[in-house]
């Protein structure tokens, strides 16, 4: 697991005054960062490799990152076969870098890339997946993130519905899960 850290004042700073931020819409910012980051700590604590960005620009950032990954042994793959000279992990066209992330017991592939929730039905086509899904997001996630999924996977021949759950750490636990389960069996 990856950690990129910063300071409160440092986060707000690039977020700038952006709306599209749910957790920290409405009231102090600030006091709403802070406490948000002190729930978060003890997930961010189990980070393999943290690294506090606050006097990093992006790029420096990145080549940290991509240093810890070849380290790691999980160097990025070129998804579309990428040409020498391409950026890691992209080809000419743009592709998303895929990036292994080793667990103790096995490793998940991950995609990183822009427009990437409006591409997830033909994604998961790849993986051998369709038919239908279940598109489960927290009530602060942005509708318009919600329709790209929603668009991405119907424009992939996959039917989709939408379960909202309440926003916040309290609706990650089995209880949730169970209303989960249940919620997704009813509409089947």
């Amino acid at each position: 697991m990856l950690g990129l850290t910063a300071s409160p004042e440092a986060i707000l700073r690039r977020v700038g005054e952006a709306h599209d931020r749910p957790l920290l819409s409405g009231g102090d910012r600030h006091a709403q960062l802070a406490t948000l980051l002190v729930a978060r700590e003890s997930a961010y604590a189990q980070a393999d490799w943290r690294v506090d960005t606050t006097e990093l620009e992006p790029e420096a950032a990145a080549d940290r990152l991509v240093a810890w990954l070849d380290e790691q042994g999980a160097i990025p793959s070129r998804e579309g076969g990428g040409e020498a000279g391409d950026p890691p992990g992209l080809d000419a066209a743009g592709s998303p870098l895929e990036v292994e992330v080793p667990l103790t017991g096995g490793a998940y592939r991950i995609l990183v890339g822009a427009g990437l929730l409006g591409r997830v039905g033909h994604h998961l086509g790849r993986l051998g997946l369709g038919g239908r899904a279940v598109v489960v997001t927290d009530q602060g996630v942005p509708a318009q993130h919600v329709e790209a999924v929603l668009g991405g996977l119907r424009a992939s021949g996959i039917g989709a519905e939408v379960i909202r759950i309440p926003a916040g750490e309290a609706a990650k636990g089995l209880d949730q899960l169970a209303r989960l389960y249940h919620s997704s069996h009813r509409q089947s």
